[in-house]
């Protein structure tokens, strides 16, 4: 019994050591499947990251492609606008040099022309004298031959008296008076009209039109130089940030300055501008310019070499300063042209600075008077037909974005153009240490030349500057002239439209150029204004 106990207690052992080791097999089959599936599961993880890598790989490759195929593009197109701009740049500088060929070919022309005037001019003044002088010898003969009748005959013949008489009245002092001031006589002081006898030679302030047509290119030639050395020193300042910052700065302060002139610190802002162009005339590292282009009034010391080269920065200010003088005319003046005053008196001070003058002696107000050509033409003698395009475009009418401005618009800008150019000659320098840049006489050359233009060709524009240029300042101008002046006063304001009138009522045309307009009216007003309030009677 105990065996078989003992044999049972063994058996139970040994099935309770296979149950066991079954259980482990199975615990070890089920621990070998699960790890056959976790590297299943990593292995299909590393194949997912691995196409993922390559799909990465793919889309970078493909994106370097496409900025390298677009830089590429770039690139391309880059140079073929470099190459379109570049050809752009040879054609405009080869029309630039066509269009100042053409300029300099039309001024060498305007010039020759002038020269054969000139030429022309002093062969009639020779013939005249030679006819003065051979009218005189044969008066002289005359005269001695009646001197010898009336010896042998005490009863004179009436027709040498006729011939005394017309000879005396030929040399009436006052018709030379009024013919040598460069306005036209009054027909009460020329006397019966004689031949050559009567005639004078040419006054230097008489032109002929050809001689102002000339003038006036060359200023309006200036005018583009001006245009061509401004974008030369932008483009010379540039290279230097400095000196751009500091040109930047004294450009701006010189147009918040110039809106400043008409207040109660006039003054005071005229030498803040004068201490800003002394500044830009010694400010170093600046860009230096041949001077010479810029003077047609007057001529400089023509030396070789770098003798004719001046500061580029002050050139460029000082043109700022000119374009700002002349906006200022039109846009203050033109409503009120008692704002003319100031900014003339500071134009002329500026411009008659020794710091601000070429050498010390030269001044270059040229620079504001190529902007008045450019602008207001009928000061010079210059007309057209303002009714047509040509015409406008040669009395100066604005353009504002390639369309003409109205009349009243054209209007008031020539009133405060005039009005400033009367304030700009009508200066006295009698008390001042500096030389006048703009004498007075450029106001009577201005008078006579809108007087003298032909009565057919006068325009309203002739009209309305004679009005603002006359109108306000009358005792500035007959203090500097005198009696002189009264006659060009009645010269300018009944002669001169009773003539256009008188021509235009005969004119074959019905209307003429525009039959008693509203500017005739208005300067024919202008003599009862004086007689009303200066009571001055002309």
């Amino acid at each position: 019994m105990l065996v078989v106990s003992d044999r049972n207690f063994k058996e139970q052992l040994d099935q309770g050591e296979a149950a066991q080791k079954e259980a482990h097999l199975q615990a070890l089959a089920q621990a070998a499947a699960e790890h056959h599936k976790v590297r299943q599961g990593a292995e299909r993880a590393a194949e997912r990251y691995q196409l993922e890598l390559e799909k990465e790989r793919k889309r970078r490759e493909d994106e370097e492609k496409r900025d390298l195929d677009r830089i590429r593009q770039e690139k391309a197109d880059l140079e073929i606008s470099q190459r379109r701009r570049r050809i752009e740049e040879i054609k405009k500088a080869e029309a630039e040099q066509r269009r100042l060929a053409n300029e300099t070919k039309q001024l060498a022309d305007a010039e020759a022309q002038l020269r054969a005037q000139e030429r022309r001019d002093e062969a009639e003044a020779a013939r005249r004298k030679e006819k003065e002088e051979s009218d005189r010898k044969a008066r002289e003969d005359a005269a001695a031959a009646e001197q010898s009748r009336t010896l042998h005959n005490p009863h004179p013949s009436p027709e040498p008296k006729l011939v005394a008489q017309q000879s005396h009245t030929s040399q009436s002092p006052f018709a030379q008076a009024s013919t040598s001031n460069g306005m036209p006589s009054t027909p009460q002081a020329q006397g019966p009209r004689q031949p050559s006898s009567a005639a004078q030679p040419p006054s230097p302030l008489v032109s002929s039109i050809s001689e102002r047509e000339a003038t006036h290119q060359r200023y309006l030639h200036l005018h583009q130089r001006l245009k061509e050395m401004r974008k030369h020193v932008l483009a010379e300042i540039k290279k230097d940030p400095n000196t751009k910052e500091s040109v930047s700065w004294m450009r701006r302060d010189i147009r918040s300055n110039m809106g400043k002139l008409t207040g109660a610190k006039g003054a005071n802002t005229l030498r803040a501008i004068i201490a800003i162009l002394e500044k830009a005339a010694n400010a170093p590292n600046q860009p230096m310019v041949d001077v010479t282009p810029f003077f047609i009034s007057v001529s400089p010391p023509r030396e070789p070499g770098a003798a004719n080269l001046g500061p580029g920065i002050l050139l460029f200010l000082l043109n700022i300063f000119a374009k700002s003088v002349v906006a200022q005319f039109m846009s203050e003046a033109g409503v009120n042209t008692s704002a003319a005053d100031p900014i003339g008196v500071a134009a002329v001070t500026i411009f008659a600075q020794p710091a601000l003058k070429w050498q010390g002696t030269h001044s270059l107000i040229d620079i504001l008077l190529a902007k008045f050509h450019f602008v207001c033409p009928v000061l010079w003698g210059i007309y057209g037909d303002q009714t047509k395009q040509g015409g406008r475009k040669r009395i100066g009418w604005g353009r504002i974005d390639g369309q003409w401005v109205s009349e009243q618009q054209h209007n008031d800008n020539t009133t405060g153009l005039a009005a400033g150019f009367a304030a700009l000659a009508l200066r006295d320098f009698t008390k001042s240490k500096n030389v006048n840049p703009f004498p007075n006489y450029h106001y009577w050359h201005a008078l006579a030349c809108i007087v003298n233009t032909p009565p057919l060709e006068a325009q309203p524009t002739h009209f309305v500057a004679l009005k603002a240029m006359i109108e306000g300042y009358v005792p500035r101008f007959l203090q500097m002239y005198g009696q002189a002046g009264l006659v060009a006063l009645r010269t300018a304001l009944v002669e001169f439209p009773a003539r256009v009138e008188a021509a235009r009522a005969q004119s074959s045309e019905p209307e003429g150029v525009g039959k008693k307009d509203v500017a005739v009216q208005a300067l024919m007003g202008v003599r009862e204004l004086l007689k009303r309030d200066l009571r001055l009677t002309l």
